[in-house]
């Protein structure tokens, strides 16, 4: 089943991951080139020593093509620089600024949080660091944000941008995705006792558990960003949902679409870990250029056919590469034997 209509249940005392891949093979990064397998195609791409900054994941787009989708990815992991934003906003033409902040250790953070104070529990850095010294410029170029800040709380994170976007005079529209949070229905849920996916393990204690919450996909981004949203806060969402829900809505994917919707999963992932992919990640990490302390966040350039090009921001530090990118994509892979 895809990842975007997969509801996987997770507890915060629990480190459960769930993340569906289809229809790619990579050859070991031994051989001098690397092999991608979709349901239609099968590129060859020569592995190069210095590879130029722009690397296609798929083979050479036709010039004709039309309806490109750009995305830059400003956020892996909640802590991540908060230079990323003004980076990508300098000169790069996107259409989509993507946050990815959650993991399952961050969720039972931000629920300890909410515990203390009902008003917490979302990465408060993504309204301080990330929007307050960039909303003008948002605004400006007509960027589309998608951010999973929201934590355990996307209400009251989309409350405190509303008064930031009021305070500085803005007009832009911010929507919430909810329906993640399942503390409501946690004692029917320890009634049915399911077990741990992975270990078979018994279902936790109900009071010891601070946070449960579903897997929410990529669709209602989308419907968000139909129904005119600039920004878009959510609670937790498949980590590469924040970026297929922006194809979507770019390109009117629907349901059925798979092979489109499994390309546009794989943007979502490749450039979800923020610079992983522009070098952050790379077995030969001593050999990127430039100093990593000004390493570039990643750019997916996607096509209506879901075929992308990576790239990261001119004259920042890091790599682009055959080697990155396929690093970036083995990371993301539980069982590189299954596929």
């Amino acid at each position: 089943m895809p990842n975007f209509l997969a509801r996987s249940l997770t507890f915060s005392i629990l480190n459960i991951s769930t993340k569906v891949f289809a229809t790619f093979l990579c050859a070991p990064f031994s051989c001098s080139s690397l092999l991608f397998l979709s349901n239609r195609s099968v590129f060859l791409l020569d592995t190069l020593c210095k590879f130029p900054e722009v690397f296609s994941i798929f083979a050479r787009r036709s010039l004709e093509s039309i309806g490109v989708s750009v995305i830059g990815g400003a956020s892996g992991f909640w802590g991540d620089a908060s230079l990323a934003t003004a980076q990508l906003l300098n000169g790069n033409d996107l259409d989509f600024i993507v946050y990815d902040y959650l993991a399952e250790i961050t969720m039972a953070i931000l629920g300890r949080l909410r515990a203390k104070d009902p008003e917490q529990g979302f990465a408060v850095d993504f309204i301080t660091g990330a929007m307050v010294p960039n909303l003008a410029e948002i605004a400006r170029q007509k960027i589309s944000i998608i951010s999973n800040a929201g934590g355990v709380n996307p209400l009251a994170c989309a409350t405190a941008l509303r008064a930031e976007i009021e305070k500085q005079g803005l007009d832009l529209k911010v929507a919430v995705v909810t329906g993640d949070d399942l503390m409501e229905q946690i004692v029917a849920l320890a009634d049915a006792a399911p077990k741990d996916m992975f270990t078979d393990a018994e279902f936790p204690v109900r009071e010891k558990i601070g946070s449960a919450n579903a897997y929410l996909g990529a669709f209602p981004i989308a419907r968000a960003l139909d129904a005119g949203a600039d920004i878009i806060v959510t609670g937790r969402v498949v980590d590469s949902a924040v970026t297929l829900g922006a194809c979507i809505h770019e390109f009117g994917w629907g349901a059925q679409d798979y092979d489109a919707l499994a390309s546009g999963s794989l943007a979502g992932h490749i450039i979800e870990c923020g610079p992983q992919v522009c070098g952050g990640n790379f077995t030969d990490w001593d050999g990127i250029d430039g100093d990593i302390a000004d390493i570039g966040y990643p750019v997916a350039s996607v096509s209506k056919d879901g075929s992308f090009d990576v790239s990261k921001p001119g004259g920042t530090a890091g790599r682009v590469s055959v080697g990155t990118v396929a690093e970036q994509m083995l990371y993301e892979i539980g069982d590189p034997q299954a596929y």
